[in-house]
């Protein structure tokens, strides 16, 4: 597949877990993800990008150089999540939407080699913050 799709599995997850809930008679809930690799970013757009930035052609054929914040928006409960082009921020915002709904713990596994980089990235992408 090329990538993980750690990030389309959550985004699926917000509205699955209450049917399953439902169904299961599941009173109270922890949402376990085993992952291979980072989720990719789900943002995407025309122009090119520099950090948060995006440069507009105008109709004169100048560019104009505008700041831009994108928001991820739980229209259940009206929550704003600030979310980047970083895929990881993506997980974490929407970990912390399905939090925000449902009440639900979270614990992430990240699987990768044994190795210096490897454990480097996973210390580094890890999402401890949302027990």
């Amino acid at each position: 597949m090329g990538g993980t799709p750690l990030n389309e599995a959550l985004s699926y997850m917000v509205d699955y877990l209450p049917k399953f809930m439902r169904s299961n008679g599941v009173e109270k809930m922890s949402l376990i993800t085993l992952s291979d690799g980072e989720g990719g970013s789900l943002i995407t757009s025309r122009g090119s990008y520099l950090d948060n930035d995006r440069y507009i052609n105008n109709v004169d054929g100048s560019y104009k150089k505008v700041k831009i914040k994108n928001f991820l928006k739980d229209p259940k409960t009206k929550k704003d999540y600030l979310v980047d082009r970083s895929g990881t921020t993506q997980t974490e915002a929407i970990l912390r939407l399905i939090k925000d709904r449902y009440d639900v713990n979270s614990v992430g596994f990240y699987i990768c080699r044994n190795g210096r980089r490897e454990l480097s990235g996973a210390v580094h992408n890890n999402l401890a913050g949302f027990n």
